[in-house]
């Protein structure tokens, strides 16, 4: 039609068929390369929620590989608390599309806040935790920052802000920020190759956790729970004894035995044992406690036992106590001879129709409650059934008495009064 030999328009179209076959092969390859990219993208999102790092990273570098100009396939595999991270960063800011390059940017800053440098420029949620990480980084332990609903920060700032927090909490042993830290950790990697010990943690410091719900927790943890175990008890000091409960009793040291003892010791255990136990080891403060048990149980026998085994000035500090329960004015009298208000003195006896009354007490306001009171009037003992003591009053029966009457009162071989009452 225009003149052109036919073998030369075929030609002419062969080529442009082959150049149209080339241009949809490469544009089909480029396809393939960019499905398999993100295959790895999902499988590496996948391996690392799983816990497999050596995975996660694997898939991360052959996203990385296949399309080593896309920030959504290269950032995964680059590790940003590496050395190197801040070149290979820079390199991808410069070879990204440009509606990227702010995703870059924040991984940067991501990067040296990890390494203590100083950072900014980033705003929203992953600004805070930014800064969060660079304050951690230089030693400080500020409260995890509170974010928005709203403006939901990389996982990966979010992850490494969580493991830090926990990190630096755990290390300055503040105890509300370890519990914000762990729950992050556990929030952000559920599979995180100490998920196990940090809900454990949790556990031992949460008032609202038994002692079966630990057991169970400690179970699989072996010595690395017992571990646990004490920090927390350092961290909570008012969970000690219940946490010092799961740990076998063989595996207790001295000071968690004792603490077991002064919290009742195992269950059901009946104070005689707990006073046998804390007596093999001797402890003043643990003894003081069990001591003031048996008194709140009215034990005497026991507080007794506890009294005469401990060891001066706790001795003296026991059996005066014990003599004050007991209203052994007498007693106490002997053990604080200093004191000149424990004698024993009656108020003006007042004689009535066949009867005498007065009052025995101290001058500290003490009722004697121990101790025979013996009583003489005229020279002949005055029969025990004819004395009443209700509380400080003191009622003697003299039945056909009169006129003056010579008494002397005794508590126990203490003279207390000697005179005439005239009935």
């Amino acid at each position: 039609m225009f003149g052109f030999p036919p073998r030369l328009v075929g030609l002419v179209l062969l080529g442009a068929a082959a150049v149209i076959l080339l241009i949809s092969a490469l544009i089909g390859w480029n396809a393939v390369q960019r499905w398999r990219a993100f295959v790895a993208i999902e499988d590496h999102h996948l391996a690392r929620l799983g816990g497999h790092a050596n995975g996660a990273r694997n898939h991360a570098e052959t996203a990385a590989a296949l399309l080593p100009q896309a920030a959504i396939a290269a950032l995964p595999a680059i590790d940003p608390a590496a050395d190197q991270a801040a070149g290979q960063l820079e390199l991808l800011s410069r070879s990204v599309h440009p509606r990227e390059r702010a995703i870059v940017a924040t991984t940067a800053a991501f990067s040296a806040a990890l390494h203590g440098n100083a950072v900014d420029g980033v705003d929203g949620a992953d600004g805070a935790l930014i800064k969060h990480l660079a304050a951690l980084s230089k030693g400080g332990l500020p409260v995890f920052p509170a974010l928005s609903g709203n403006d939901a920060p990389q996982a990966a700032i979010l992850g490494q802000a969580a493991q830090r927090h926990a990190a630096s909490a755990w290390k300055a042993g503040n105890r509300e920020q370890l519990v914000r830290g762990l729950g992050l950790v556990l929030l952000t990697r559920p599979y995180h190759a100490e998920a196990k010990q940090a809900v454990t943690m949790l556990a031992a410091l949460d008032p609202a956790a038994d002692r079966a719900v630990l057991s169970g927790l400690i179970g699989g943890l072996g010595s690395d729970g017992h571990l646990l175990l004490r920090r927390a008890a350092l961290l909570a000091p008012e969970r000690a004894a219940v946490l010092a409960a799961i740990i076998p009793a063989e595996q207790r040291t001295p000071t968690e035995a004792q603490l077991m003892l002064a919290a009742g010791g195992e269950p059901g255990e009946k104070l005689e044992s707990l006073i046998a136990k804390a007596l093999a080891s001797p402890s003043p403060i643990l003894l003081a406690d069990l001591f003031q048990r048996c008194l709140d149980q009215d034990k005497i026998d026991l507080a007794q036992k506890i009294a005469d085994q401990a060891v001066e000035p706790h001795q003296r500090e026991l059996r005066i106590a014990l003599a004050h329960h007991l209203g052994d004015v007498l007693a106490l009298a002997a053990l604080q001879p200093e004191r000149t208000d424990l004698k024993p003195a009656v108020s003006p006896p007042v004689g009535g129709s066949g009867l005498i009354a007065f009052h025995l007490a101290t001058a500290a306001g003490m009722i004697p409650l121990i101790g025979e009171l013996r009583v003489r009037a005229d020279g002949k003992e005055v029969p025990a059934d004819r004395i009443t003591r209700r509380g400080s009053l003191v009622v003697l029966l003299m039945p056909g008495a009169s006129g003056m009457v010579e008494i002397d009162v005794k508590l126990g071989d203490t003279l207390v009064f000697a005179g005439g009452v005239s009935l």
